[in-house]
């Protein structure tokens, strides 16, 4: 074989070199350095994007409380302040403040629903039986009764005053005019200071008025004493 010479010997090393480059660069187009440069040329291709924008936040209304919280007192064993399931009934505070044997339940309605913060009264049967007592006292005793205009009817309002002092006081007003006062009703026969006072509170004499002490008298005025020496 011939020796090469030393330029030719130059020439295949240029190509051999070139070669060895080009496959070095096949390869790095395919491996990482290509992905590289890949992603590079997609993020430069995509279009520009605007500032971000904050979407509105909703709020909501809060929803009814779990829980609600009663005051119950009265004729029950455990008065106090309850902690109780929304949509809780009276019967159910019931049922653990534990009502007195007497508690009047008749005057409460056990199914109806509580609220937030209600006080419940229990009452005893012996309070609703004053409080019809009192009620029917106030209508049987009005408070005035004008005894110059009232009816005999009207007049059996007055505390101690049946149908017999009625009439008796309606004839002596007939008689004897109106009365100038309360007190006047002691000239009725039958009628004394023990009833007037009794009913002294609810009786009045409108349109009358009262009562004048008569005046006193004028001082009698002694005759003038006989001349000296008598008479001529």
């Amino acid at each position: 074989m011939e020796r090469l010479t030393g330029q030719e010997k130059g020439l295949v090393l240029g190509l051999l070199a070139v070669i060895v480059v080009g496959i070095g660069l096949i390869v790095w187009r395919h491996t990482d350095g290509g992905a590289a440069t890949g992603a590079v040329s997609g993020r430069t291709a995509e279009a520009p994007q605007g500032p971000a924008v904050a979407e509105p936040r909703v709020e909501y209304p809060p929803g009814p409380p779990a829980t609600i919280t009663v005051d119950v007192s009265g004729a029950v064993w455990r008065p106090g302040v309850y902690e109780l399931p929304a949509g809780s009934r009276l019967g159910d505070i019931l049922a653990r403040a534990m009502p007195f044997e007497d508690a009047d339940l008749d005057a409460v309605n056990r199914a109806a629903q509580l609220r937030d913060g209600d006080k419940v009264v229990i009452p005893r049967r012996a309070d609703a039986a004053r409080h019809a007592a009192t009620v029917g006292l106030a209508e049987s005793h009005p408070r005035v009764v004008d005894i110059n205009s009232a009816s005999e009817r009207e007049l059996e309002f007055l505390p101690g005053i049946g149908p017999s002092r009625a009439a008796a006081i309606v004839r002596y007003r007939r008689a004897n005019g109106p009365f100038t006062s309360v007190d006047a009703l002691e000239r009725v026969p039958g009628i004394g200071s023990g009833i007037v006072d009794g009913l002294r509170q609810f009786a009045s004499v409108a349109g009358v008025p009262p009562e004048s002490p008569e005046p006193p008298g004028l001082p009698e005025i002694p005759p003038p004493p006989p001349p000296p020496g008598g008479d001529r």
